[in-house]
């Protein structure tokens, strides 16, 4: 399911874009800032909503996959839940393959109290020096566990890596089998031209059966950034409770003191909402729904705009139907767009997916209110996902699109654009091409060719152009 989402949302972005970029024309000049009307301008704008939008449909499917996969919310320091286990094993070799061959506890006859079951220093053949104190209650059966990793220059610019775990032995000491991590602190400070300059997570788990994976807990993470960043400190909080659901929280404060802001909250059912708050004052709230037992996933987003800004709001929705037989697919994708001018432009996609030797194809079919629209298919492959499809753009000229959609979300597209459908038909020549490449951020660079004549631009990723 997160795959298909992937790739939807990335059609839908291309699909709205293709307008845009298909206003460019041959227009020469040094590199320079881009005038507002110029085509570089249109083309790089257009190409930031594109890639907006892939994101927007990306983060859909994240979090309506997030109420069954935990693994989506990860905690600087410790982790995610889904993987809590493995972060713990790490933690916890060393000790487990200590106690194990222990045939006698020190100090266990005294009364009642802490007692050091050993405290160890040893440097490994990286020359990382291990620091590791085990400290145990014979009235709880609780010990406290102390784990420090330090290396003079840098272990992959970390200097130390610091963690304290508190368990429950079940008074088995030797016995690891019925051990309980209760929770978990880590920290790993960075040398001085790292891009961190530390960062920390915590635990607090649920109980659960010893030898499962923990199934619900408390876990909080802190980066703080070293100077020089555009982020200062990004702290997140996930809570989740076995039948409960749960929640999620992301804060970035940046350099420049403004914010961004995240939340969202689930249930076990797999219904939620969410709400995000981004540094230009854009706002995005929904809903989702993500249950399962029908089959079917959803969800709604309202994204309001900044005072001045055009459009003043977007509202999306989508639904899609899964056949378990065969992993086929349907689905549709309503989007209105509301304009300072009062005027609201509507668009509809239909998609279909079919799955061949293990890939995915995608068709998506798309009407715009105003009187755009076109195909597009997407087929997966081993090494990434092919594009093609044609288009009417608002000047009703017809685009011919082909690319390729790398894994790290990067693209490269290349528009054929004809003075319209008829003149294509009939084998007129292309009035100008476009090539076009795609950061995983949304920034890139384009070349718009024209009558044997280039022009280049290159856009950032809030669509501001340079030509």
């Amino acid at each position: 399911m997160r795959r298909f989402w992937n790739r939807v949302g990335r059609m839908l972005l291309v699909s709205g874009v293709i307008a845009g970029l298909s206003a460019c024309d041959k227009q020469p000049s040094e590199p320079r800032t881009a005038a507002p009307d110029s085509p570089a301008a249109q083309a790089s704008a257009s190409g930031a909503e594109i890639y907006t939008a892939v994101n927007v449909v990306n983060q859909m499917q994240e979090i309506v996959d997030g109420t069954q996969n935990p693994a989506l919310f990860n905690t600087p320091g410790v982790g995610s839940l889904s993987q809590a286990d493995q972060f713990l094993h790490g933690k916890l070799e060393h000790f487990r393959a200590t106690v194990s061959k222990m045939d006698r506890i020190p100090g266990l006859r005294r009364a009642a109290g802490d007692t050091v079951l050993y405290d160890a220093q040893w440097t490994d053949i990286l020359g990382i020096r291990h620091h590791e104190r085990v400290v145990y209650n014979d009235a709880t059966g609780k010990a406290v566990i102390y784990v420090v990793a330090s290396h003079p220059t840098g272990f992959f610019g970390v200097l130390r890596d610091s963690t304290k775990l508190n368990l429950d032995l079940h008074f088995t000491v030797t016995d690891t089998s019925d051990d309980i991590v209760e929770s978990a602190y880590n920290r790993k400070d960075y040398r001085a031209d790292h891009h961190l300059r530390y960062e920390e997570g915590s635990m607090s788990l649920d109980p659960y059966t010893p030898r499962t994976k923990p199934t619900g807990g408390v876990l909080t993470g802190k980066q703080v950034f070293a100077s020089g960043q555009d982020s200062s400190e990004i702290s997140t909080r996930f809570e989740v409770h076995a039948g409960l659901g749960g929640s999620w929280e992301m804060h970035v404060r940046f350099a420049n003191g403004k914010r961004y802001d995240e939340t969202v909250t689930f249930t076990a059912n797999g219904t939620g909402t969410f709400v995000k708050s981004f540094p230009d004052g854009r706002r995005e709230a929904g809903t989702f729904d993500s249950d399962g037992s029908d089959h079917q996933t959803s969800y709604t987003k309202t994204t309001t705009f900044p005072a001045g800004a055009n459009p003043r709001s977007v509202y999306e929705s989508a639904t899609f139907t899964i056949n378990p037989a065969d992993s086929s697919a349907t689905g549709t994708f309503v989007g209105e767009w509301r304009f300072a001018d009062g005027q609201v432009r509507r668009t509809e996609a239909q998609i279909t997916r079919t799955v061949a030797n293990g890939y995915e194809r995608l068709t998506l079919t798309q009407t715009n209110s105003d009187g755009t629209g076109g195909t597009l298919t997407l087929q997966a492959g081993a090494t990434g996902a092919t594009l093609t499809g044609s288009w009417i753009d608002e000047a009703r000229r017809y685009v011919l699109i082909d690319g390729t959609l790398h894994p790290d979300k990067s693209a490269d597209l290349h528009l054929t654009v004809y003075a319209s459908k008829q003149a294509y038909d009939s084998g007129a020549a292309a009035i100008f091409e476009a090539t076009l490449h795609f950061n995983p951020d949304g920034s890139g660079a384009g070349r718009v060719t024209s009558s044997g004549t280039a022009s280049d631009f290159a856009f950032g990723a809030n669509g501001e152009a340079n030509r």
